[in-house]
Formats: structure tokens, C-alpha cells, sequence
């Protein structure tokens, strides 16, 4: 037996979706017994595969049980669940670095020629890395 709880980058509908074609009729030709939208339960001979995906923090997490089938399960997980992406530690730098741009140049656009522009210009600059930040971090598949 064997239970595995993975995070994927795509939506549980499409987790399932995946299980079907994956071990369904079309697969590896076991018997669905029950499918919703966020579950879905294979038997075959002796053994079973259940499994269970629901969205948690911007993920899908996927819960997988199976008895007898616990190669095809790894392997699913391995090799069909697309994992979720992970921010690029260069775009974090870039980020970061938009952010402290800005605020140099707000503050030393008010201090040195007494201008708003500056200080606008400073803060969209800023505002640019902390949506860039935010963009990179929440991508869907």
C-alpha cells in the first residue's frame, strides 16, 4: 500500500482528467468506480487506486492511495502530474532591484530638484518590481 500527497501546478478538474486517461480504460484499463470533479476511484483485480485533489495556496494538492498499484501511482506522479513552478531566484534579484531603483530615485528626484515626477516615476519603478515579483510567483498552468 502506498500514500502519496503531491503538489501540482494544474487545476484538480485537470488532475483527475489525467488519472482517467492515465489509468481509466484507456490506460491501464481499470475499472472507474467513482469520478467527480476533484476524486476519482480505479479498481482492478485486487487492488485500487484512490485519488483526491483539491486547491490549497495556489496549488492543487493531490493525495494518492493505492494497494497493488504502487509503481503505476509513482510513476504517475513522476511523469504525468506537471509539478509546480518555482520562482526564478534571478527574478527575484530583478524584482528587488526595481524596488531599491525606485525608492533612490524618488527620494533623490524630491531632494535634489524638488519635483513630484521624480517621486511618481520613483514609485512606478517600484511598484513594477513588486508586480513582477507577484506575476512570477503566480503562475497557472
Amino acid at each position: 500500500m502506498i500514500r502519496l500527497v503531491v503538489k501540482t501546478a494544474v487545476s484538480p478538474q485537470k488532475v483527475i482528467d489525467l488519472a482517467v486517461g492515465f489509468f481509466g480504460p484507456n490506460g491501464l484499463n481499470m475499472t472507474i468506480e467513482e469520478q467527480t470533479a476533484e476524486n476519482a476511484q480505479f479498481v482492478k483485480g485486487d487492488g485500487n487506486v484512490e485519488i483526491s485533489a483539491r486547491i490549497e495556496e495556489n496549488t492543487t494538492s493531490v493525495e494518492l492511495v493505492s494497494r497493488e498499484w504502487e509503481h503505476q501511482v509513482t510513476e504517475f506522479t513522476q511523469k504525468i502530474l506537471p509539478p509546480v513552478p518555482k520562482k526564478q531566484p534571478i527574478t527575484l534579484w530583478i524584482s528587488l532591484a526595481l524596488i531599491i531603483i525606485g525608492v533612490i530615485v524618488a527620494v533623490v528626484g524630491w531632494f535634489a530638484y524638488g519635483h513630484i515626477t521624480a517621486v511618481v516615476i520613483g514609485v512606478v519603478i517600484g511598484f513594477a518590481g513588486l508586480a513582477l515579483n507577484n506575476i512570477i510567483g503566480q503562475r497557472k498552468i
